[in-house]
């Protein structure tokens, strides 16, 4: 993606605070920061590296640069302190560029100074230029990193036994400042390292405000770098965890290699929709290789929130559903997850240690068999992956929930799915009242919808397998679920479902769950019936931003004020957009809108314009989790969120293979 911010966005510093920039690659480790280079939240670093299973560890938070013009000192970083911002290093950017990478552009009197950050795609690798690029006087610079030496949800303070040393070599410069830490090595190209022993007290972190207790953070010095350039000079560093060979360092080798690399990624063809080709690109650059013995693995659901969602991951794999994805990965995380399995349910949170995996939700599971069929669908191999290790699985999951397991998850005689009670939430949409009793639990609109489907999809992958009996075990199966599903569900206005079924009421608030049984892969309603509820939901739930989550229409939709929303916020589901929930829209709208009146991917993605904007502030070139409205429209939730764009470059698969079925038809 290629971003252009000038000065008079730059100097508008409550606006450009607020700009977030984020390089990342396929070993795991990202770049952050704002566009004039502020850390506003702890997860910001300039080179963070994958720890783990979904960790990250800051090893250099950022450097801190001085210029001298002719013995007069210029300072151009910017910090927030609790107290004050200084320096005020913003007023000297005039530029700030992604194409496509980090490029922040200096006037200092008449210098001009342009800095480039550069994460390597292939390894774990950050490269920092900084360059005088006019005639005339030179400049004298000291470089001062600032290191964090911590896990990147946490923050450090000035500690005991840090180890303070800086190890020196010919051109480069090593720390190891905590034990079980990763070293930090710097390799530069020209002037000399000199070592201090510096603490910097009280960064503040504006966007941990509703995020965290604690806001305010110290940061280590060990030493700083000076040097005079000449013009057209430049200082490079080579940052690393793990040592380099000084003879293979090549600036301008890495950057044409690595420019080369990302333009092969651009679309070829001009009539591409450019933001679904940047989301896609994106995409692919988070994505780890599917080696056994990488340090990630798994998806980073977002570097810049904890997340070990078994539902984010869920619906993370529809991006590797993609023709161009790698179907290694897609198997390696169907195999961690079925392994995952207890009484036919997958744990709400995959990551966590076995004794703590906490088994309540009905619908993990469901959308597991789901989204397998339709890879399946899709493949034309790899048999021998579902027939001896995944169709045994699948098949508990449906044994599992027709006999009864956790949560209160059960088939009633009608072969619809029961879930959770006042005391069990089992419901994506954890609702509860005064008293802490869950609101949502019995016969769920979205669980059952997702059973129908399932049991379906059992039949057709049964089918493929060539098992017969049991093939036809799920087919009578789904025509049950199906019947009981039209006569429970469909409620008395006939354009809407009831949200939920249970002993005491049949509950018709119109919820974002309205889309479920329009966009499974297998539906349980006629053509008709599914065109109503799609034309209400239109006009109720669809924005230019993506979904809502709940009707305006409805009492109980949400009050929303400039608190930050997230999903552990009532709001969120109580009328916030979720912009990622935009595919279940596609899939509906595929099915159910007659060929004459279908309209082609670009048209489609042209009613989200503004959707699409959302990756012009916030985090530049990102979907958020979740968007909501008062006077303008905030974001809220994960600023990377990855199942939004897996779920959006999904959404604009089928609107491809829809249209091009039309146009074939016609």
């Amino acid at each position: 993606m290629q971003f252009n911010f000038n000065q008079k966005i730059i100097q508008n510093f409550s606006r450009s605070v607020k700009k977030e920039w984020m390089d990342s690659n396929k070993k795991g480790a990202y770049s952050a920061s704002t566009i004039i280079g502020l850390n506003a939240r702890r997860e910001h670093g300039l080179f963070v590296v994958p720890t783990g299973h979904n960790r990250w560890t800051t090893t250099l938070a950022k450097l801190e640069e001085s210029i001298f013009v002719e013995n007069k000192l210029y300072e151009i970083s910017t910090n927030r302190y609790v107290d004050a911002v200084f320096p005020h290093g913003y007023q000297y950017l005039y530029k700030f560029e992604i194409n496509p990478f980090p490029k922040f552009s200096f006037q200092i009197e008449d210098r001009f100074i342009r800095k480039t950050v550069l994460l390597l795609e292939n390894q774990n690798i950050l490269l920092v230029r900084y360059e005088l690029r006019n005639q005339g006087r030179s400049v004298k610079m000291v470089i001062k990193p600032f290191l964090a030496v911590r896990d990147n949800h946490s923050i450090l303070a000035e500690t005991q036994g840090l180890n303070t040393d800086s190890y020196l070599g010919q051109g480069w410069v090593r720390w190891e400042p905590k034990l079980g830490m990763p070293s930090l090595y710097m390799y530069f190209n020209r002037g000399e390292y000199i070592p201090t022993t510096l603490w910097y007290h009280n960064f503040f972190y504006e966007q941990d405000k509703d995020r965290y207790q604690k806001q305010l953070e110290d940061l280590f010095n060990p030493g700083f770098f000076q040097v005079e350039l000449a013009p057209y000079e430049t200082l490079d560093f080579f940052i690393s965890a793990e040592e380099l060979n000084p003879n293979t360092l090549d600036f301008e080798s890495q950057y044409r290699q690595e420019l080369l690399t990302r333009k092969k990624a651009q679309p070829e063809e001009q009539d591409t929709i450019q933001f679904i080709e940047d989301l896609k690109n994106n995409f692919k650059r988070v994505i780890p290789f599917p080696d056994p013995n990488q340090t990630m693995k798994t998806l980073p659901i977002s570097r810049l929130d904890e997340s070990s969602s078994t539902r984010d991951l869920l619906f993370s794999l529809f991006g590797l559903l993609c023709p161009e994805m790698e179907p290694l990965l897609f198997k390696f995380l169907v195999r961690t997850l079925v392994e995952k399995l207890n009484g036919g349910l997958l744990p709400s949170r995959y990551l966590q240690k076995e004794t703590k995996l906490s088994y309540k939700s009905a619908d993990l599971s469901l959308w597991l068999i789901n989204i397998v069929y339709l890879y399946f669908k899709n493949s034309k191999k790899d048999l021998d992956f579902l027939e001896d290790e995944i169709f045994n699985p699948l098949k508990e999951i449906i044994d599992s929930y027709q006999k009864g397991t956790l949560s209160n998850i059960y088939a009633d005689k009608d072969h619809l799915i029961f879930s959770g009670n006042k005391a069990i939430s089992a419901s994506w949409i954890p609702l509860k009242n005064k008293e802490g009793e869950a609101l949502r639990y019995g016969k769920l609109l979205e669980v059952n919808g997702l059973w129908y489907s399932a049991v379906r999809g059992m039949e057709a992958l049964a089918t493929r397998l060539g098992k017969k009996r049991l093939a036809n075990k799920y087919g009578k199966l789904a025509d049950n679920v199906k019947r009981s599903f039209e006569a429970k569900f469909i409620a008395d206005n006939e354009d809407s479902f009831y949200d939920f079924i249970n002993h005491e009421r049949k509950n018709k608030e119109f919820r974002i769950n309205q889309l479920i049984p329009l966009a499974v892969p297998f539906s349980p309603v006629g053509l008709d019936f599914g065109r109503k509820v799609l034309d209400r939901i239109q006009q109720e739930l669809i924005t230019s931003y993506g979904v809502r989550s709940l009707s305006p229409q409805e009492a109980s939709f949400g009050k929303f004020s400039k608190r930050r929303v997230t999903r552990k916020t009532v709001d969120y589901y109580n009328g916030a957009i979720w912009p990622w929930a935009t595919l279940f829209y596609a899939q509906a709208y595929v099915r159910f809108t007659p060929p004459q009146q279908f309209k082609n991917n670009r048209a489609f993605w042209n009613d989200f314009s503004d959707l699409f904007q959302l990756t012009s502030e916030g985090l530049l070139g990102f979907i958020p989790e979740v968007v909501y409205q008062n006077e303008e429209a905030l974001q809220g939730g994960m600023p990377d969120f990855l199942p939004a764009e897996a779920m959006i470059l999904w959404a604009d698969f089928i609107l491809f293979r829809r249209e091009q079925e039309v146009s074939a038809s016609e």
